[in-house]
């Protein structure tokens, strides 16, 4: 699932998994990428971009399993 469609860089990322048994997993270079960052159930994760390369579309979650839910927040440069 991409979280935003905007394509501006982006300056911030938190992503919370707010599921109690599958891992979040994130990719930092769109859906076809790969999903290094993984959140446990009740983890979280920040990041900040480097202004540059990382856009605010590059952006992708699923889960390992079958589903989970997130909280996040992204900004925009």
């Amino acid at each position: 699932h991409q979280l935003s469609s905007d394509s501006n860089y982006l300056a911030f990322l938190y992503v919370k998994n707010t599921g109690d048994t599958n891992n979040c997993l994130i990719s930092l270079n769109g859906s076809s990428g790969n999903f290094y960052i993984i959140v446990p159930p009740n983890g979280s994760v920040h990041l900040r971009g480097d202004g540059t390369t990382l856009d605010c579309n590059d952006i992708y979650v699923k889960s390992n399993t079958s589903t989970t839910t997130i909280e996040y927040i992204l900004a925009k440069e």
